[in-house]
C-alpha cells in the first residue's frame, strides 16, 4: 500500500523546520548562530536555547555523591558509609560497647574496648598476668595464669598438691594436707591436735595441747617439772620426777625424805641429814675445850662485832649493832632453815648459831649454807666466849 501524498508532504515539511534550527554542523566553534541576539558591539551572544557552555573553574561544593559537603568528598567516621580506612560505619549507631566502635572499626578482643555481652574485659594488652586474659576474660583462680592476687594457678580442681583451689600457694596453713605434712588445719595455733608445723602434735614437741597435756618441755628428763608422759608432778604420782631426790619426797616441792632415802643436801631429808647423798640421822656437835666461865652478852658482843660486821645490814636475817640487839635477834629465835633455835639458853647443842660458827652447820636437820661469820673465821678465844655464854644461860 502506498502512502498518501498528504503524509510525504507533512514529514518533508517537519524535517525541515528542524533543521533551520539548529546550529550548521560546519560552522567553527565559537560562531555566532544567525538565531542568536547582537550586542551594541556587534558581538553574537550565545544562545539562550543552546546548551549551557561549561564553567571554567569546578564548583567545590559540589561533589560527587550530589550533596554541598567538602568533607563528604574525603569521607568521615559516622557517615553510615564505610570509606577508606573504615571496616564498619553504622552512623548515630557506632558505638565503642557495640559491634561497630565509634572509630568503624569492627570490636575485637584487645582494641582496649569492652564488647558488651562478649567480652568480660578488654585492657588493650597481650598479659596473661594481669586482671584481664587475652582472651578479653576476667581472670580467676583455676585459670591457669598466676594474676594479681595469686600465689600460685596450677588449673586444676585437686586441692592437694602443691597448689590448692584457693590459689593461695599451697603449704602448711592452706587447710589442705599436702605432700610431707601430716596434717593441716588451716590455723596458726600450736596449742591443738596439729601444729603450725603441720605435724601432729606429741609429747615431747614443745607445745603443750590443749585439754590433753598438762606440759611439754620437749626434753627426755622425767626428773625436772613436766615428766616424759607431758604431766606436771605432784608428790603423789608414784614416780621421781619434779627434781624430788627419791620417789615423792625431797627437791624443793615435796617433803623430806625419810631415813636411808636418796638426798642432795640436809633440806632433802625429813628427820636427818644428808650424808653421802643419803639420809641418815642428825650428828652430835663436837665443840673444843672451852672449860667453865661467866660470860655475858656484853662481852660476848664486844668481842666479836668487828669480825660480824656484816650482820649490822642484816645480812642472814641476823642484824645487831647493840648488845641489846645481838642478845634479843637470837636466843629463843628459830632459825630460817634448820629445825632448831638459833640460841637455846643453857643448850649449846640446840643453838644453831654454834654450830654455824664451829662449822658444823651440816649436822643439822635442815642445816645448809655457810659457816659464820662469812669469809673468815673467829679465834678460838673467841668461840669460847660464845660457847661459855650459851651454857651459862645467854644473859
Amino acid at each position: 500500500m502506498r502512502p498518501s501524498l498528504a503524509l510525504v508532504s507533512l514529514f518533508l515539511l517537519t524535517s525541515a523546520c528542524a533543521v533551520e534550527g539548529d546550529e550548521p554542523m560546519n560552522e567553527p566553534p565559537g560562531t555566532a548562530s544567525t538565531t542568536g541576539d547582537q550586542g551594541s558591539t556587534g558581538a553574537v551572544e550565545p544562545s539562550t536555547t543552546g546548551v549551557p557552555e561549561a564553567s571554567s573553574t569546578t564548583d567545590p561544593e559540589v561533589t560527587s555523591s550530589g550533596t554541598n559537603n567538602e568533607t563528604d568528598t574525603i569521607g568521615f567516621c559516622g557517615n553510615n558509609r564505610i570509606d577508606e580506612y573504615e571496616s564498619c560505619d553504622d552512623g548515630p549507631y557506632n558505638d565503642d560497647a557495640g559491634v561497630c566502635t565509634m572509630s568503624c572499626r569492627f570490636a575485637v578482643c584487645g582494641d582496649g574496648l569492652v564488647h558488651d555481652g562478649v567480652e568480660a574485659c578488654d585492657d588493650g594488652n597481650n598479659f596473661n598476668t594481669d586482671a584481664c586474659l587475652n582472651g578479653c576474660i576476667k581472670a580467676s583462680c583455676g585459670d591457669g595464669f598466676r594474676g594479681p592476687g595469686e600465689s600460685c594457678d596450677d588449673g586444676n580442681a585437686v586441692d592437694d598438691d602443691g597448689c590448692p583451689n584457693s590459689c593461695s600457694g599451697g603449704g602448711c596453713g592452706d587447710g589442705f594436707v599436702q605432700v610431707g605434712e601430716e596434717c593441716d588445719d588451716g590455723n596458726q595455733a600450736y596449742d591443738d591436735g596439729c601444729l603450725n608445723t603441720c605435724m601432729f602434735a606429741t609429747c615431747g614437741d614443745g607445745f603443750t595441747q590443749a585439754g590433753v597435756e598438762q606440759c611439754d618441755d620437749a626434753n627426755a628428763l622425767d626428773s625436772d617439772t613436766c615428766s616424759n608422759s607431758c604431766k606436771k608432778p605432784t608428790c603423789t604420782d608414784g614416780a621421781r620426777n619434779g627434781f624430788e631426790t627419791d620417789v615423792d619426797c625431797g627437791g624443793v616441792y615435796c617433803d623430806g625424805c625419810l631415813l636411808g632415802e636418796q638426798c642432795n643436801g640436809n633440806l632433802d631429808c625429813g628427820n636427818g641429814i644428808c650424808k653421802l647423798n643419803e639420809c641418815v640421822p642428825p650428828l652430835p656437835l663436837d665443840p673444843p675445850n672451852c672449860g667453865g666461865a661467866d660470860v655475858s652478852a656484853s662481852q660476848v658482843y664486844n668481842s666479836i662485832k668487828g669480825s660480824c660486821g656484816c650482820h649490822g645490814g642484816g645480812a642472814g636475817g641476823l642484824p645487831f649493832t647493840t648488845t641489846e640487839s645481838f642478845r634479843g635477834n637470837m636466843v629463843g629465835v628459830n632459825s630460817q632453815t634448820a629445825a632448831m633455835k638459833l640460841v637455846t639458853a643453857g643448850d649449846i647443842n640446840q643453838s644453831y648459831v654454834v654450830y654455824k660458827v664451829l662449822n658444823q652447820h651440816s649436822k643439822v636437820v635442815g642445816g645448809r649454807g655457810n659457816p659464820m661469820p662469812l669469809g673468815k673465821s673467829l679465834s678460838d678465844a673467841q668461840k669460847c666466849l660464845l660457847i661459855n655464854w650459851v651454857k651459862g644461860g645467854a644473859n
